[in-house]
């Protein structure tokens, strides 16, 4: 536990988000249907925005961005990680000189 009072997970596969439910042991976390570009959640909703092994499904980061700082709290923290040789150190760049 690292201290979050709530978690929100958010994936586009009812699959993915039925494995999740069923692995999720805590009250705190729930899980949602929703697009990395269009997620559902509030504006300045957020403190920390994570997405792991994700922009590889995508066409461009543009929009999963865009999502990423509408949803995340002004000087909060947001992270991508991809571990996906398939993705361009390029796209990757861009994305770090948000």
């Amino acid at each position: 536990d690292l201290g979050a009072a709530s978690v929100v997970g958010i994936d586009f596969s009812e699959q993915m988000l039925a494995a999740a439910r069923e692995r999720n042991g805590r009250a705190n976390v729930t899980f949602r249907r929703g697009d990395a570009a269009a997620t559902g959640l509030p504006a300045g909703s957020a403190d920390i925005v994570f997405s792991r092994a994700m922009i590889h499904h995508l066409d461009g980061l543009d929009g999963c961005c865009a999502e990423m700082r509408r949803v995340l709290l002004m000087s909060k923290w947001q992270e991508l990680e991809e571990f996906n040789s398939r993705v361009s150190t390029l796209e990757y760049d861009a994305y770090l000189e948000l």
